[in-house]
Formats: structure tokens, sequence, C-alpha cells
């Protein structure tokens, strides 16, 4: 699945965290050159296991609407401070999510 984030078409590099959380990455679909990392991993905060914590700030800016324009991640449930930042808590298209994996 193509990700169009900024002036990039992407791929997405699904993965985990050390804890399990879900982890999003963007490659460039051309050429395999790394874009950006989509989330973040907050261990102190409680995520269910559907749930992933996108960057959306600073160079990031419009990783949300990225990731929900194609579906992969499906609502805002709430949102977490870190820093002098707020990050939205999203859930997973978890079908999506598998089969990107496959």
């Amino acid at each position: 699945m193509q990700v169009k984030f900024k002036n990039w078409v992407c791929k997405m590099q699904i993965g985990c965290y050390s804890n399990k959380r879900v982890a999003i990455a963007l490659i460039d679909a051309e050429n395999y050159e790394p874009i950006a990392t989509a989330t973040v991993n907050l261990p102190e905060v409680k995520l269910k296991s559907d749930e992933t914590i996108v960057k959306d700030y600073s160079e990031n800016e419009g990783m949300l609407k990225a990731l929900t324009d194609v579906g992969i991640v499906t609502k805002v449930v709430r949102r977490v401070r870190t820093g002098y930042v707020e990050c939205p808590v999203c859930k997973v298209n978890m079908e999506l999510l598998k089969a990107e994996t496959k």
C-alpha cells in the first residue's frame, strides 16, 4: 500500500517496538530511502493492542492525515502529552495491518 506524505509517495514499513506496540515508518516507494518514523513509542502511556501513537508534529506534521487517508489508522481516541506537544493515540485497522505485513 502506498501512502502520500508531503511530496513523497511512500510504502509503509510495519513493525513492533520492543514492548510489542505497533511501529510504522515510511520509506520512499521508488528508491526505498527512509522518509519518516510515523509513530512514537511512549512506554509510560497505556495502550490497547489495537492502538498506536502517531507522531504528527514538527517535520511529521500531516502524518495523521496521511495514515488516516489510507485507512491504517481509523480514529483518534485521545491525545497524550510528550514534552511540549500532544500526540494522537489512534485506533489501528488491524485487518489492514495484517494484510500489509504478509
